[in-house]
């Protein structure tokens, strides 16, 4: 006797073994519902290499071959229309076999890749769980698998990083994929780790990975500790010099003083000429000291922001024409020639004119100490619409590569010989950096031994302030005006 519903039931068992992820669990329900069908006809399942005896059922494809259902007993029961439904049901189940053996070979390809990654990857729910996680998560945060799967996991994020998480987790549901968010989670031990999450939404499923980088934050935050520190002890460094060089100031003002008196007799002759002599070097050692205190005052205060910046609408023509009248009588002396090409008209800058005269004095004053007689030192303005360049060209002894990085540094002596390293304080191009950096500018410098140097002082033009037409540099924060 036969199954009157016989179709029937093979389509209503297919439907339940298409939900079926277990291939065996497949084959198993498949023989189960053959061996129903007739009351004296037994169904099983063998290999494809086995042999058997019976009526055979192939579950195979033309690409695989996954065994057979072997009929035995009274076979005359099976009737032809029946067993070509079975043959086509068997095909079905041949498919799904093939699929779930696809499956089965992605999953261990993702397993494989999961358990190789040494970064935490995870698949979780859009409700706030885990489904599954890869073993770098057990070795990271110290929780086994099964603890972290029972977990919502924003109950593993440190407190102070929730907010920030809820809001990636509503932009990722939105459609937006998440890259470099960091946050802390939670250790077994009661300890949090930093992590940097990868993470991306398809179909209500969360698809992320993440890279402990506590080591790294702490390394950054060792650096801002060092920098704040590195900051807080150059601010006492300022302080001490400005302090020690008032206290220099006012002995330094009486030896100048009363050397000026003994250098130029105003009470009588001194008697033996040595002592105008001693007097005379008391005074250029008292100058010499205070020029060095006053540029120690001026580094002093450029660094803390505390040297006033009045600023207006500065020629830079008139500015330079000036400097250089300073230095023409050492210039002529040495028979150096000095030249200026400004263009006309002459450019305008809005800008300190204590600042700008005093950046043209210093890069001067060290052309005309470090060249040669007879050389040459060239002065230009350079304007566009963008930005104002004051070039200084001039063909001195030049400065070695090794030293040009530190030319700029305080007290840096860029020549080993002491005929020429006497001749400054150390200070003159420092000052001339801050200052050019107070006012949003850059310096370069170039130099070949035995050619000359280039220095290039480069101020940018902001667009035109208020309707007035005028391009005018502003102040960094921190100087006064």
């Amino acid at each position: 006797m036969t199954n009157p519903n016989f179709t029937h039931d093979l389509f209503l068992l297919i439907g339940e073994l298409s939900k079926t992820r277990n291939k065996q669990r497949i084959i198993d329900l498949f023989v189960e519902a053959v061996n129903d069908l007739y009351e004296d006809v037994d169904a099983e399942f063998v290999a494809s290499s086995d042999e058997g005896s019976g009526l055979s059922i192939p579950i195979a494809l033309s690409s695989m071959n996954f065994g057979k259902i072997v009929l035995k007993g009274n076979l005359q029961r099976v009737p032809s229309d029946h067993l070509a439904v079975l043959r086509n049901s068997s095909r079905i189940v041949a498919t799904l076999l093939k699929n779930r053996t696809h499956d089965e070979r992605m999953t261990l390809e993702r397993n494989q890749f999961f358990d190789l990654s040494r970064d935490l990857i995870c698949i979780a729910n859009i409700d706030g769980y885990f489904r599954t996680l890869n073993p770098r998560w057990e070795k990271t945060l110290g929780w086994t698998i099964k603890e972290l799967l029972s977990k919502h996991f924003i109950d593993l994020v440190h407190p102070d990083d929730v907010a920030a998480t809820v809001a990636m987790l509503d932009q990722q549901r939105a459609g937006e994929p998440i890259h470099d968010f960091h946050n802390r989670y939670r250790c077994k031990d009661g300890s949090f780790r930093w992590l940097d999450w990868t993470s991306v939404v398809v179909g209500g499923t969360f698809y992320a990975a993440a890279r402990d980088i506590t080591d790294r934050k702490m390394v950054e935050e060792e650096l801002q500790s060092a920098l704040v520190d590195a900051e807080r002890a150059n601010q006492a460094k300022s302080e001490f010099m400005a302090t020690m060089s008032h206290e220099f100031r006012t002995p330094l003002n009486a030896i100048l003083g009363f050397s000026e008196m003994l250098r130029s007799q105003y009470f009588g002759p001194l008697g033996a000429d040595n002592y105008k002599i001693y007097a005379n070097d008391i005074h250029i050692s008292g100058e010499r000291m205070l020029e060095l205190v006053n540029d120690m005052l001026d580094i002093a205060a450029i660094e803390a922001g505390k040297r006033p910046m009045i600023n207006e609408d500065v020629d830079i023509g008139d500015i330079l024409s000036e400097c250089i009248k300073n230095f023409e009588p050492p210039a002529k002396d040495s028979g150096i020639e000095l030249s200026l090409n400004v263009p006309e008209p002459s450019p305008s800058l809005y800008a300190d004119r204590r600042s700008i005269t005093q950046i043209v004095l210093n890069i001067l004053s060290n052309s005309i100490k470090f060249t040669k007689p007879n050389g040459t030192i060239a002065t230009s303005v350079m304007a566009t619409d963008k930005e104002i360049t004051i070039r200084v060209s001039d063909t001195g002894i030049g400065i070695a590569p090794d030293k040009l990085s530190t030319v700029t540094d305080p007290f840096t002596q860029t020549y080993s010989d002491p005929h020429i390293a006497q001749k400054g304080t150390g200070l003159g191009l420092s000052i001339v950096k801050s200052l050019v950096e107070a006012h949003n500018g850059e310096l370069n410098i170039e130099s070949e031994v035995g050619k000359g140097t280039i220095v290039t002082v480069t101020f940018p033009l902001p667009p035109p302030m208020n309707g007035s037409g005028q391009a005018k540099i502003r102040p960094k924060p921190g100087c006064q005006r």
